[in-house]
């Protein structure tokens, strides 16, 4: 009996539960799952000011896979440039609110971007990937935008608000031919211009002059 409490105990993490958090070389972590082991980023407070987010993190004895950044995680670290991992599928409200941010490499399966995640920094252009599903109101605003690439959404236009740029009204849109209705249909409406474009994977936000 021993023998079979003590497998059990190996699989699921002995001594660790879903929430318990632990910190980690500045990173704040906390458990979200036992079967897989994942964890949430829930706090930094390191001194670098140029982070590539782990995309894992050994405690004890396991090795958990970094797949939310929670909200508020990063607010006013006077950050400058953040890589998130593929691993990550969630970016929490104003997760990196009030940085200096200039550079964002957002994760590969990143779905969800949380209301002002990004408000408040200094992002002149994004590359935004086409497992994003949803993009929150106030995610990108207060940047001086230049540039908003999205790419492979040709299928399925991401969803966005009213307020997720700052500055729509001083952009052009450029869609995916035939995609027009598709992206009005999700809220990208109220933009300078609305344009098309035959490259299907690729559709581009510029900022005018």
């Amino acid at each position: 009996m021993s023998a079979i409490v003590m497998v059990l105990a190996s699989l699921t993490g002995y001594g660790q539960n879903v929430n318990d958090q632990f910190d980690i070389d500045g990173y704040a972590y906390k458990i979200t799952s036992l079967t897989p082991l994942q964890v949430e980023v829930v706090g930094y407070t390191g001194a670098a000011k140029e982070l590539t987010i782990p995309p894992t993190v050994a405690h004890g004895a396991n090795t958990y896979t970094v797949t939310a950044i929670g909200n508020e995680a990063f607010v006013n670290r006077q950050l400058t440039s953040v890589v998130i991992p593929d691993g990550v599928i969630s970016i929490g409200q104003q997760a990196f609110f009030n940085n200096q941010l200039s550079s964002l490499t957002l994760g590969a399966n990143v779905t969800d971007i949380g209301f002002g995640a990004f408000q408040s920094n200094q992002l002149t252009s994004i590359t935004i990937s086409d497992g994003v599903a949803n993009i929150n109101g106030m995610a990108f605003a207060n940047n001086p935008i230049n540039t908003v690439m999205a790419q492979g959404v040709a299928t399925i236009p991401t969803i966005v608000t009213d307020n997720t740029f700052s500055n729509r009204s001083q952009i052009d849109l450029i869609v995916p031919n035939g995609k027009t209705q598709a992206y009005l249909d999700n809220g990208w409406t109220g933009f300078e211009s609305i344009m098309v474009c035959k490259i299907l994977e690729v559709n581009l936000f510029r900022t005018t002059n």
